[in-house]
């Protein structure tokens, strides 16, 4: 309803902005909007369609957020302390959202909610970074059976969410693929002693 007032108040020349910078701003505005409809196009549907596409990126950054929050009171909560959020050193590229130390073992975790083509960089990752536990955090909706194998070949753990683990028995198949009800201190030192 706003942006069609908006809009409509363009067509009528009624504006009320205290800087003449902003009036001269708006006229212009104003005279796109009447070009733009001389041609057919109604200029407060492209305006929705970009003000709908910004929400919704700020939604899912929001999301992503609250995602890296919750793994981050979980390590928290089973005794992980100095977690930081740093760039490998050997792959700028590579961002760990989580890296800490366990019993002198350095670990790096991502965690996102969908891989998309993320899983690539573990082949790059795993030939440089200097790290000793390489772990992966997501909630598995786009793991399928191949990304799984490409991310685990390259020497690298993932955890999902544990609705995706027990649904999809490559999953559960895989050795170094866990459930995040598994994410725990035993699991993450099991892992230290599964990577040497």
């Amino acid at each position: 309803m706003l942006t069609l007032l908006f809009f409509e108040k363009l067509k009528q020349n009624k504006f009320n902005f205290i800087s003449q910078e902003s009036i001269d701003y708006i006229l212009n505005l104003a005279k796109k909007v009447e070009k733009f409809t001389k041609i057919g196009l109604e200029s407060n549907q492209i305006f929705m369609l970009m003000f709908s596409e910004s929400i919704d990126q700020s939604i899912k950054s929001d999301s992503g957020s609250n995602y890296e929050d919750r793994i981050f009171y979980i390590l928290n909560k089973i005794g992980i302390k100095n977690i930081a959020k740093i760039h490998d050193k050997n792959d700028k590229s590579t961002e760990y959202d989580f890296f800490f130390e366990i019993d002198g073992k350095i670990f790096g975790i991502g965690a996102k909610r969908t891989l998309r083509e993320r899983y690539k960089q573990f082949i790059k990752t795993s030939i440089t970074s200097k790290i000793d536990v390489s772990i992966e955090i997501t909630l598995g909706i786009d793991l399928n059976e191949e990304k799984a194998k490409i991310i685990a070949s390259h020497g690298s753990f993932i955890f999902v969410s544990d609705e995706i683990y027990q649904s999809r028995e490559f999953l559960k198949n895989n050795a170094q693929v866990f459930s995040v009800k598994d994410l725990n201190i035993e699991t993450l030192k099991r892992l230290i002693t599964i990577s040497s």
